[in-house]
C-alpha cells in the first residue's frame, strides 16, 4: 500500500487496522486499477492557483477507490460488493469530471462510466483473477 500524508494514513488505519483483506490484495495489482494512480481525484482543482485551493492531501482515484472498497468490505463483508466499488471509477480519464462539462451531461455524468465495461473486461489479469474467484461484475 502506497504510504500517503498523516491524514489519509490515519483514514486507512481506521478502516483496515493496518489489514487489508486478503482477497482484496491481488485486485490492487491489475493494469486498469494502477493506472488510477494518476488520476487526481480533485478533477484537477489541486493544479489551480494555490491561494485559492490549497489541497493539504494528495489524493488519487487509486485511493479514493481503494477506500470505498474499504468501507463497503467494513459494512457488507461482500466480496462482489466490494470489487463493484473497488472499480467503480474504473474509467475515470484525467482531470476526472471535468470532461462531463465538454460531454455535456455534467449533471448525470454517465459519459465519463461508459467504457467501465470495456476497461473492466479487457484487462486479461483482472479477467483471470475474476474468474479463478467466480466473480462476475459485469
Amino acid at each position: 500500500m502506497q504510504v500517503k500524508t498523516n491524514l489519509y494514513n490515519d483514514y486507512l488505519n481506521l478502516l483496515t487496522k493496518n489489514k487489508i483483506p486478503p482477497f482484496l490484495v491481488k485486485y490492487l495489482k491489475v493494469p486498469c486499477f494502477i493506472r488510477l494512480k494518476n488520476i487526481g481525484y480533485f478533477c484537477g482543482m489541486d493544479y489551480a492557483s494555490k491561494n485559492i485551493y490549497d489541497f493539504k492531501e494528495k489524493i488519487s482515484r487509486y485511493d479514493h477507490s481503494l477506500t470505498v472498497a474499504l468501507l463497503v468490505w467494513k459494512f457488507t463483508e461482500d466480496k462482489k460488493a466490494t470489487l463493484a466499488g473497488l472499480f467503480h471509477d474504473i474509467a475515470t480519464p484525467c482531470f476526472s469530471h471535468v470532461i462531463d462539462y465538454m460531454n455535456k451531461d455534467y449533471e448525470t455524468q454517465e459519459s465519463t462510466e461508459e467504457y467501465t465495461e470495456e476497461i473492466i473486461k479487457s484487462d486479461k489479469k483482472l479477467q483471470k483473477y475474476l474468474e479463478e474467484d467466480n466473480m462476475v461484475l459485469v
